[in-house]
């Protein structure tokens, strides 16, 4: 008995078509490295003018007022800085605003508190694991209205 095989014909245009596909797209393919090869794109590289860019901030109510760390976090991010968290500390009877530095960069220290009107004892340094995100923590303390500059709070 012999084994007639069926659909011969469309087997082998399927073949033909598919080989046929691959040589196109193989063509492309090459021809595209060949034509791009003198066309560089230049990565854009955005234009920093901001001395507080990277400077990543919490920012926490510990006063109790409402709105107080809002107010401080958009008065910051007007400035330039970036912030992260703003929210209420885990006690509102904070005196005075203080700054947590959590990585013990004090360069970055000296221009928060000079953006703010801090005082530079007011920084303490507390150090985190190296693996913390967040550069420094504002805690807004009774004494806000010394350092906000927005009118209205």
């Amino acid at each position: 008995m012999r084994y007639r095989r069926f659909r011969r014909k469309d087997d082998e245009k399927f073949e033909k078509f598919f080989f046929y596909l691959f040589l196109f797209l193989l063509l492309v393919w090459v021809s595209g490295y060949f034509f791009n090869r003198g066309e560089h794109v230049a990565a854009t590289v955005p234009k920093i003018d901001n001395i507080y860019y990277g400077i990543s901030i919490q920012v926490l109510n510990g006063c109790g007022v409402k709105g107080v760390s809002q107010a401080f976090a958009e008065m910051l991010r007007a400035g330039g800085f970036t912030v992260d968290y703003f929210g209420n500390a885990s006690s509102m009877d904070y005196p005075e605003t203080i700054l947590l530095d959590r990585k013990g960069n004090r360069a970055k220290a000296l221009l928060i508190t000079n953006f703010l009107g801090l005082d530079s004892l007011d920084v303490i340094i507390q150090r985190a694991s190296e693996f913390v995100y967040t550069d420094f923590v504002l805690i807004i303390g009774r004494d806000y209205k010394r350092y906000l500059k927005k009118e209205g709070v």
